[in-house]
């Protein structure tokens, strides 16, 4: 692999940060006793095609069209994240790649032609895949899992598939985003520095097992945002990042 450097990832981290504060509410894999099957990840990872066809998208030629008209005036004013287009992307979160992930396992083609038709041709429909950094406690409508579950845990990033669907993204379009956030944090996440560690780690072991960096990274909270403790916390988080040493380029 080519160099890639791993500060690229908070190299927009501050203006994300004040920016990516997505809508949707999701959460985590609540795996109960700890206990996990990774054999299903680890088979939906083998089972992807080696080489995915390109997907008509023509339209039909029974299509209607339909005029549908936007009036600005009609978005209040105070609505945060309505202002501004921001391109299409999609949200894996609350278990949302779970079933994708089985429909991989058992149905690997038409799992690739999907794939295609959402991230592949000249247009792409979808630029970015956002993932929820998962705690195992569900925070809105299901859980989605932790990649790391103490302090001392090696980081299984097998256990959230966010991970696999944006691997197999990238592979299809290797201009897509990617992004990363939480909702919650696992019980063991005490301190500003453990959630930087929990980050760092998952982006390593992402690297490590799929071969992409993720792009940009939200160190608070998603749809939580406390103003001047939040912009202080994503300064120091973004000094963490500027003091690596050992991960600065990764070959």
């Amino acid at each position: 692999m080519g160099r890639l450097n791993f500060k690229k990832a908070g190299a927009v981290l501050i203006s994300l940060s004040l920016i990516l504060n997505c809508t949707s509410c999701t959460s985590q894999k609540d795996k109960g006793n700890n206990k996990e099957n990774p054999s299903s990840r680890q088979e939906a990872t083998t089972n992807m095609p080696a080489t995915i066809s390109t997907f008509n998208r023509e339209t039909p030629a029974d299509a209607k069209e339909y005029n549908i008209t936007i009036n600005g005036n009609d978005i209040h004013t105070d609505n945060k994240n309505g202002l501004t287009y921001k391109g299409f992307g999609i949200l894996s979160g609350n278990s949302t790649s779970d079933l994708l992930m089985d429909y991989k396992a058992e149905n690997p083609e038409a799992y690739a032609r999907l794939m295609q038709y959402l991230f592949g041709g000249e247009y792409p429909l979808i630029n970015h895949v956002k993932l929820e950094m998962g705690n195992d406690r569900n925070n809105s409508t299901g859980p989605e899992a932790a990649t790391k579950r103490s302090k001392d845990e090696v980081t299984n990033i097998l256990r959230n598939p966010g991970w696999q669907l944006a691997a197999d993204a990238k592979r299809i379009n290797p201009d897509i985003k990617t992004s990363i956030l939480k909702w919650n944090s696992p019980a063991w996440v005490k301190t500003g520095k453990d959630i930087y560690n929990w980050y760092k780690e998952a982006i390593l072991a992402a690297y490590a097992q799929y071969g992409f960096i993720v792009d940009y990274i939200n160190p608070n909270t998603n749809e939580r945002w406390d103003g001047e403790a939040d912009v202080k916390f994503t300064k120091e988080f973004a000094k963490l990042i500027d003091e690596e040493k050992e991960y600065s380029k990764l070959t």
